[in-house]
């Protein structure tokens, strides 16, 4: 092509000199749009990760058969334990519990926290297998335990909490005739979610005739075929959502 064809050439329109301003700013708000999306994504997904990757090396510690798993969305966290057979949802709406620190097997060899040791006679042969699992909170400032009891044959729970309370929980009066505290333990017969809950408390009493609940221990006996179940737990509502909102 010579100079002079190219001078020949049809001459550009006008409206191909100048671009819309409109669309160079609905091209800038997309490409805006478009990066803080994948900003805020990647920042949510961070957040998801370590979260989750935090649950994982929980996990690594757990006794065997024992798994936390944890709400994407929310502080939220379920445990099941294959080994003893149940699961439970740990409540989040409390800031004590959006947080788990450690959770294992009580050492029930020492007689102190063995059921079977500790009521001792028929209960021996009958409970044929036993274990405490303890759950701490992030600020290892509250703490739950579950015990698991598979007996040989079907109990009736009301007579083992009766058993229970007169075997390891007599009264304990102190001080002296005219100026006395005596402790006594209560037995409360309670139903959460169709099911049958004894719950069992220390009361004490004084000579003036006042009466206060001591604040812990408190627990919940509840069975299951012929597992009998044991929750340690000082906080009345937060026990309650864990047997309902339990498999056992």
């Amino acid at each position: 092509m010579n100079l002079a064809q190219l001078f020949r050439k049809q001459p550009v329109k006008q409206t191909e000199l100048f671009i819309n301003p409109a669309k160079i700013n609905s091209r800038k708000i997309a490409v805006v749009s478009a990066i803080s999306l994948v900003l805020v994504a990647g920042v949510f997904y961070w957040l998801i990760g370590n979260d989750q990757r935090s649950t994982a090396e929980l996990n690594k510690s757990l006794p065997a058969g024992v798994r936390l798993s944890k709400s994407l969305f929310r502080d939220s966290y379920a445990l099941t334990n294959k080994k003893d057979g149940y699961s439970f949802k740990i409540p989040d709406d409390q800031e004590a519990w959006k947080g788990i620190f450690v959770i294992g097997y009580k050492n029930i060899t020492n007689d102190e926290l063995s059921y079977r040791r500790q009521l001792g006679g028929e209960m021996e042969t009958i409970i044929t297998s036993e274990s405490a699992l303890e759950i701490v909170n992030k600020n290892q400032t509250s703490a739950f335990a579950v015990s698991y009891l598979h007996f040989s044959t079907k109990i009736d729970t009301e007579q083992f909490v009766e058993k229970f309370k007169n075997t390891l929980a007599p009264p304990e009066r102190h001080g002296s005739e005219d100026h006395w505290l005596e402790i006594t333990a209560r037995v409360d017969k309670l139903m959460i979610d169709n099911r049958e809950v004894f719950k069992f408390y220390g009361v004490s009493k004084s000579y003036s005739g006042e009466e206060t609940t001591l604040a812990a221990p408190i627990f919940y006996f509840f069975s299951e075929g012929t597992n009998l179940f044991v929750l340690e737990c000082s906080d009345s509502e937060l026990a309650k959502k864990i047997i309902s909102g339990g498999k056992w």
